[in-house]
């Protein structure tokens, strides 16, 4: 039995975790994780989308990513707001860098 099983850093779940989950289940279940999840382009560690869109518009380290700390692009850092928090959260986040 496969049980895939990665810690957001941010909030520290799972960002999947399928204990019933058989040997050919563990492409689907990866693949549910992408999509709940942003890939650092640095360290490729995943994060959830949403705690990652919170970790950004906070300011926290300056968009860094929260398992490397390699600074992101404002682009990447917008996105990941937009698609977490909406597109009136990444325009107030815009507002403010200005």
């Amino acid at each position: 039995m496969a049980v895939i099983e990665m810690e957001c850093v941010i909030c520290h779940e799972c960002l999947v975790s399928n204990p019933n989950a058989q040997a050919d289940d563990s492409q689907q279940d990866i693949k549910l994780a992408f999509e709940r999840s942003e890939v650092c382009p640095s360290c490729k560690n995943l994060t959830h989308t949403y705690c990652l869109s919170l970790w950004f518009d906070k300011g926290y380290f300056a968009e860094r990513c929260p398992h490397c700390k390699v600074q992101v692009t404002p682009y990447f850092a917008l996105e990941v707001i937009k698609f977490g928090k909406g597109d009136a959260a990444a325009q107030e986040w815009m507002e403010y860098k200005e």
